[in-house]
């Protein structure tokens, strides 16, 4: 008995056919390469082989499932497709609207299979939650990188851009800053809040610094900014309240913007 038969060698998927000898079928009816020293189970049955030189039956050796890189990719674009129809429900009904029926429903398939690629629903709406949230973000941080090098404009920036977006995705944006939601998502949430505070804290200290606005805490100031801007939409976005517009949405835009410049110690140009 050779080395490579007491060790159990490796058995080739092809080699295993039911009701089969072990061998290549139509063909010259050699052992597979990586069977020799391996002996087929009586039975035929595919499952077991015996031990060369023993009489003892043994599980045939494991397969072991290598995830491919087409692999990769099928399942990529899956979640992919999840996460698009899920966005899609947040932004028309909200995060309650995104049930797992109603998510797999639009990708055509059936509630189960989202558990494949999702641990919960919660981990899903938090991937959509962070998709649509850095949107907003990376537009705002883009408005006021490219506004004119003096606080004021950047400040500006801000606040137009957060408000004039929010006025035009309604649905979205409620559910951004004010649906009640999971644990999971409402931690998102509040990461996403501290980086516009930080965004605007920046804008707040170049202020300060040039004299353009009054001395005080730039972190403080922030978070007191991103309050009022979105206590001042909340009526304006609400899809539970059926709220008269007092002012037009571009009114709104100006006055937000020039609350937050006399909040600041800067009076409006």
């Amino acid at each position: 008995m050779n080395e490579r038969s007491i060790l159990w060698p490796k058995i080739s998927v092809r080699a295993i056919k039911i009701g089969g000898e072990g061998r290549r079928s139509g063909g010259s009816g050699a052992p597979e390469r990586g069977d020799a020293g391996s002996t087929p189970h009586p039975t035929g049955f595919p499952g077991s082989l015996v031990r060369p030189g023993s009489d003892t039956e043994g599980p045939a050796p494991a397969m072991v499932y290598r995830r491919t890189e087409r692999t990769k990719r099928h399942a990529r674009t899956k979640e992919e497709a999840f996460v698009r129809a899920a966005h899609e429900l947040v932004a028309q009904e909200g995060f309650a609207g995104a049930k797992v029926a109603a998510v797999a429903g639009v990708c055509g398939v059936s509630a189960g299979s989202l558990y494949s690629y999702f641990g919960s629903r919660d981990e899903l709406l938090a991937r959509v939650f962070r998709r649509a949230a850095g949107r907003e973000l990376a537009a705002v941080r883009a408005a006021v990188d490219t506004a004119p090098a003096h606080p004021e404009a950047r400040l500006k920036a801000f606040a137009d851009t957060f408000t004039g977006r929010a006025l035009r995705g309604r649905r979205l944006a409620w559910s951004l800053l004010f649906e009640p939601v999971s644990p999971a998502v409402e931690r998102e949430r509040l990461v996403y809040r501290r980086e516009y505070a930080q965004l605007c804290e920046g804008v707040i200290r170049e202020g300060v610094a040039a004299g353009l606005f009054a001395p005080q805490n730039a972190a403080v100031s922030a978070g007191a900014v991103i309050g009022a801007i979105s206590e001042a939409l909340v009526g304006r976005l609400s899809p539970e309240v059926s709220q008269k517009a007092e002012v037009p949405d571009e009114q709104l835009v100006a006055e937000i913007r020039d609350f937050c410049l006399r909040a600041l110690g800067r009076a409006p140009s």
